[in-house]
């Protein structure tokens, strides 16, 4: 008989019976979306010899609560919480969507928080990102549904697009003071700087905002599906309003320019 060495993308995308899959040490490598939408899938286990793994291979199944990884396996490798990262650990790759964490920190040895680590995750409340970690990557937390808070630590210098996209509770955004390149006050996310206000958290409970003094730069999307925003005032020193800024925020009745 044949041995499998890979899995196509695609391959099981929208199996939606499936609940359990083993990859055979066999395998050595899963395609882009192989198991993607498969929304009754709840464990998946990794062999040893998968070396390469694409984008996207999990994404939107949202029943998944473990992944483990055989110890002998030389690329990949999975923690106590059945979380997915390279063997090294300097990289988190993916964090199950119904994994029943509530509370996760990223740890001191971690670089790179991958594009789409918790996107869609249903259960984790609070995030901290320790010092160590450099990047947040794209989506990286698109649509955790129940995310309320995040700590970024000091070492981190890219986040991605799109990060905190479809956090609807999500209601501070904290940087530590002595991050170089991000700085947060009152819960929202700015550059160092504070020309640049990057995102506003959707949860936020604050009825009113006022873009303040110094901000030139109001990014895409920043106060996406901010529901409790009902008056914004925008002061004299911006000078670019990113697209779909305000997109969502479906109770703002005044916006006030003091321009």
């Amino acid at each position: 008989s044949c041995a499998v060495t890979a899995i196509g993308l695609y391959s099981f995308a929208e199996c939606a019976d499936i609940t359990g899959v083993y990859v055979p040490d066999s395998v050595k490598e899963i395609g882009h979306y192989a198991f993607s939408d498969c929304t009754s899938l709840k464990t998946v286990g990794i062999g040893k010899g998968v070396e390469t793994l694409g984008n996207n291979v999990f994404s939107t199944c949202t029943s998944l609560e473990k992944i483990t990884v055989n110890k002998d396996n030389a690329v990949f490798t999975s923690d106590e919480n059945d979380v997915l990262y390279n063997k090294e650990k300097t990289e988190l790759l993916v964090f199950p969507a119904a994994n029943t964490a509530a509370t996760y920190t990223v740890s001191e040895k971690v670089k790179i928080i991958a594009d789409g680590t918790f996107a869609g995750s249903a259960n984790v409340k609070s995030i901290v990102i320790s010092d160590g970690v450099t990047s947040i990557g794209a989506n990286a937390f698109l649509g955790s549904r129940s995310l309320e808070s995040v700590s970024i630590g000091k070492g981190v210098t890219v986040i991605g697009s799109d990060a905190f996209e479809g956090c609807e509770k999500l209601s501070s955004i904290h940087v530590s003071s002595d991050n170089t390149v991000y700085s947060s006050s009152e819960g929202v996310l700015y550059n160092k700087a504070k020309t640049e206000l990057i995102k506003y958290p959707a949860g936020n409970m604050s009825e009113t905002f006022k873009i303040g003094a110094g901000i030139q730069n109001v990014r895409v999307l920043s106060f996406s599906n901010a529901k409790n925003l009902k008056a914004v005032t925008i002061s004299k020193d911006v000078k670019v309003i990113g697209a779909s800024a305000f997109y969502g925020c479906i109770n703002i009745a005044d916006v006030y320019y003091e321009g």
